[in-house]
């Protein structure tokens, strides 16, 4: 017990120095495994092997990497990670890791699934990382807007949602998540004031429908959820 305790303080004193200046990543294991998950807007991990080559070559690109995102945007809601696969090998075992280096980011405390597998660079790893931070969602003020821009060769979903309730940030969230899945529109604020419910349509590429969107369920049109304005 006492060394579960001293574990388990190490561990938050690991995070309460990464929270100061001057600690640009920090090392990842299942102790402090969901105080940094949840820690922040955004946690890019990389998973290494001491013995992998590429491992011990992307480690110090990921570090400086880290160190120029912080400096350039001190107030980011952003966490840098690495987990040692050999003395950790129990965080890698949880994700199912078994190749080096492996890259993954979380949004908000949930893992996206697809993997950074892009250049590893300074430049494109920070950019990705900002790439992340951005807003997910596209906004609309009318349905001749939406339809005019809207790509329907790609899944899209659009949600009629009041700015600032529950339901808008859970759809941030989701679409943050799902942004390499699918599109994601919001009505813009002004005419969102109106809604007198919240609705959600999903648009299937695979569908020949042109003028209406059609929500899955309920089978109506945007307009008429606006009223037809």
């Amino acid at each position: 017990m006492r060394e579960l305790s001293a574990a388990l303080y190490l561990s938050l004193l690991t995070m309460h120095c990464f929270a100061q200046d001057g600690v640009n990543s920090i090392e990842l294991s299942m102790l402090n495994h969901d105080q940094v998950i949840n820690s922040s807007q955004v946690v890019f991990v990389a998973f290494c092997a001491d013995w992998c080559p590429f491992s011990r070559r992307l480690k110090p690109i990921f570090e400086e990497s880290a160190r120029v995102f912080k400096q350039e945007n001190p107030e980011a809601s952003v966490v840098w990670a690495i987990v040692d696969s050999v003395r950790q090998a129990d965080v890698g075992d949880k994700y199912y890791v078994n190749k080096y280096p492996t890259m993954k980011v979380f949004v908000n405390g949930e893992l996206i699934q697809k993997e950074y597998r892009s250049t590893r660079s300074v430049e494109a790893l920070t950019n990705f990382v900002k790439y992340q931070l951005s807003t997910a969602i596209n906004e609309f003020t009318s349905e001749e807007q939406l339809n005019s821009t809207i790509d329907r060769s790609k899944r899209n979903i659009v949600a009629l949602v009041k700015r600032g309730d529950d339901v808008y940030s859970n759809v941030k969230k989701i679409a943050s998540l799902l942004r390499e899945d699918c599109n994601f529109w919001v009505m813009a604020e002004a005419p969102s004031t109106a809604l007198s419910e919240d609705r959600l349509y999903f648009i299937d590429p695979d569908t020949q429908q042109e003028a209406a969107i059609l929500w899955r369920f309920s089978r109506l049109r945007i307009s008429q959820a606006m009223g037809d304005r």
